[in-house]
């Protein structure tokens, strides 16, 4: 998977699977250049009383995913995760506009 710089929102995303030709992803709709809503949406949950979408748990998560990603492919082998974490609930983004958490 060959992706672009993320902070510039702009750039294909490519494909290249071990015994084929390289492809481009075709790209979803709908996503504006929402740098820092992880942070907004940390503060909502802080005041909400609820835990955040990017939890300790969730970092983790990504992290032994980041590392069974690079084993995977300098090892030439499958790996399989033995832990996961839960999904964060959907979080409904419309809800940083407003003033009520």
């Amino acid at each position: 998977l060959v992706t672009n710089d993320p902070n510039s929102y702009t750039g294909s995303v490519t494909l290249q699977p071990r015994d084929g030709d390289a492809r481009p992803v075709p790209l979803e709709e709908g996503f504006p250049k929402w740098g820092g809503l992880g942070v907004a949406e940390m503060a909502h949950a802080v005041r909400a009383g609820r835990p955040p979408r990017a939890s300790g748990d969730l970092m983790y998560h990504v992290l032994d995913i980041m590392h069974a990603t690079h084993d995977s492919s300098t090892e030439e082998r499958h790996i399989h995760l033995e832990r996961g974490c839960p999904r964060p609930d959907p979080f409904e983004f419309a809800a940083l506009l407003s003033d009520a958490p």
